[in-house]
């Protein structure tokens, strides 16, 4: 039988190999891309994300922050944006990335697999996954609008300069 001591050696040393293999991971193939933990906490994660070439989100400074809780592999991450970003899968309110967007989480599910489908949301949005109908329509029937308010939006809320 393993005592408590034993599970949370276990799970820190799990937790320190997921962090290590995500970095690695993260920075050789999103070159833009750093990961720290906040405050040395292995379950707490902040990711610096700058915006993609030619998308309305370029060469903004995006932060991501991720919470893991204690039964991680039964229990998705918390992710969410800090800076304020316009997009239609993104809370304005909280940050927080709408749920359904992540088709393929489970327990075996690995971090920078995850972090591709976020990525990837820079360059792909659904608007049937929107968290604000209004913006959904927008974008659909005026994307040069939408897009000038996401560059607009990144501009005010992810330069480095508001950032500091």
């Amino acid at each position: 039988m393993i005592g408590k001591k034993s599970r949370r050696n276990l799970r820190q040393n799990y937790f320190d190999d997921l962090y290590k293999h995500f970095r690695a991971n993260l920075e050789y193939r999103y070159k833009s891309c750093t990961v720290e933990l906040i405050n040395d906490n292995l379950y707490h994660w902040k990711i610096n994300i700058v915006g993609p070439k030619d998308t309305p989100y370029e060469n903004g400074n995006f932060i991501l922050k991720v919470n893991f809780s204690d039964d991680y592999l039964f229990t998705k991450p918390i992710f969410f944006f800090v800076n304020k970003i316009y997009h239609l899968n993104i809370s304005q309110v909280d940050g927080k990335i709408s749920p359904s967007i992540f088709k393929h989480w489970n327990m075996a599910s690995q971090m920078i697999n995850v972090f591709s489908e976020i990525y990837d949301l820079f360059y792909n949005q659904d608007p049937n996954k929107s968290y604000d109908s209004i913006m959904a329509k927008e974008y659909e029937t005026d994307r040069e609008e939408f897009n000038r308010k996401a560059k607009e939006w990144t501009k005010k809320y992810a330069s480095k300069k508001n950032l500091d």
